[in-house]
């Protein structure tokens, strides 16, 4: 699975200044590009939802998303569809390859881990203009062998906001939170997340949902954990069959946990020369070479930042004080409760909205890089000592970048503006899927 460009923004900080956003280190990113592609190792173990039943069907049905531009969305009589090039057409394939009529729609996939969020990779979707043209769809997937199943409208969703995200370093943490444009529908739930930040056993079992090459959601069995804890056990090394569009799929313990999200590999297709056509890359079911980052550390570095954010915070504590029940001048369970030099509301202290500055101390919403900035003029952020300052990105690291506000973003027009957006938003989406509204 290839490596993507990572560039990042909020959406509702954009709403609310005209600020510029902070890009990725790109080189960074190109160095892990370049040694990071796509393979099979030993047997295709990828499968069609259809296929398969149990505990990972539902995962299937209920949690897992994709990417891709709301152009490959298509309205007709029984419903939405997906449509796109043949991967025939699309890789220039072999003829005895698998999946070669199916359409690659898919850019990158998605797990539902609340009710308006989706885990993904961060190089997948990086700033605000790629989260407005992405399209969030559930249960893109094939319904028999030869055909796609239709969507209903509450299977397909809009991205409005990129909640925290954390780009390829050193560290290789690589994920973002999106925010849906609404709550999902019913038959949608939640993945739930592993808990334990305890590395996974060496050899045990792992499974991936996704969608390889931009396919239907694929269910790819018979990975194991090579190498449970690399890069300060942010990843591990598995086996599966991965492939460009698996960027950001769930990978699940044999409990149905979500354990990660994919994040890169080894190389997907080859030349067969002599017939002039391309076919999947093989290697020992034995080699290993699919990175995965931990959910838990993309969970923690949402939450302990603040943890109001989403309600996918309310079931993990990251501190000893928070399991103690203890919040004084930190966000437990219980709720935040500001320390003794704050000046501002009480409420406005880690409440999951804007990043309030100038407060005698710093407000845990100044972690997440989408939150506007109240109590700083524009184009100036709120610096590690809770004091406003000149933006100077060079001095921010790649987790926290992203769009600021200036200090009107707390007004009441504001607010009214984002939300008028957001239904103008959703009102052209739907008339461009159903051109008779």
């Amino acid at each position: 699975m290839t490596v993507g460009t990572v560039r990042t923004c909020g959406f509702i900080a954009l709403l609310a200044c005209a600020t510029s956003c902070a890009v990725g280190e790109a080189d960074d990113v190109d160095a892990i590009a370049a040694v990071a592609m796509e393979v099979v190792y030993g047997e295709d173990d990828r499968r069609d939802v259809y296929e398969v039943e149990g505990l990972f069907h539902t995962r299937a049905v209920e949690s897992s998303a994709a990417l891709m531009s709301w152009g490959n969305l298509r309205s007709f009589p029984d419903g939405m569809r997906v449509v796109g090039q043949s991967l025939r057409e699309a890789e220039r394939l072999c003829a005895d390859q698998r999946f070669l009529d199916q359409p690659v729609a898919a850019s990158c996939s998605a797990t539902l881990v609340a009710p308006d969020l989706v885990l993904t990779a961060g190089h997948c979707v990086t700033t605000f203009e790629a989260c407005q043209h992405s399209a969030i769809v559930f249960n893109y997937r094939m319904g028999g062998p030869d055909w796609v199943r239709s969507l209903s409208e509450d299977d397909v969703y809009g991205c409005v906001e990129i909640v925290a995200r954390s780009l390829p370093d050193s560290s290789s943490l690589d994920f973002a939170f999106l925010r849906l444009d609404r709550p999902v529908a019913p038959h949608l739930l939640p993945a739930p997340v592993r808990a334990s930040r305890e590395p996974l056993e060496r050899g045990s079992s792992v499974t991936m949902i996704g969608h390889p090459t931009g396919l239907p959601t694929k269910i790819t069995g018979g990975g194991v954990v090579r190498d449970e804890s690399l890069r300060s056990g942010n990843l591990f090394l598995t086996n599966l069959d991965a492939f460009a569009g698996n960027s950001g799929s769930g990978v699940y313990d044999a409990a149905g946990r979500l354990a990660g999200i994919l994040v890169w590999g080894d190389r997907d297709y080859t030349e067969r020369s002599d017939e002039q056509c391309r076919e999947v890359h093989r290697l020992p079911q034995s080699a290993a070479g699919e990175g995965v980052v931990y959910a838990i550390r993309a969970v923690e570095l949402l939450c302990t930042g603040s943890p109001h954010v989403s309600s996918l915070c309310e079931s993990f504590c990251f501190d000893e004080d928070c399991a103690q029940g203890r919040t004084d001048g930190l966000c437990g369970l219980g709720g935040c409760t500001p320390p003794i030099s704050w000046r501002c509301e009480p409420e406005a202290y880690g409440s999951g909205g804007p990043c309030d500055c100038e407060c005698g101390a710093v407000d845990p919403d100044c972690s997440l890089p989408s939150r506007p900035v109240v109590g700083c003029q524009s184009g100036m952020i709120c610096g590690a000592d809770a004091r406003c300052e000149e933006d100077d990105r060079k001095s921010r690291s790649a987790f926290m970048r992203g769009c600021q506000a200036g200090a009107g973003a707390e007004s009441g027009f504001g607010l009214a503006l984002v939300i008028a957006i957001l239904s103008r938003f959703r009102r052209s989406r739907r008339r461009d899927l159903h051109p008779e509204m």
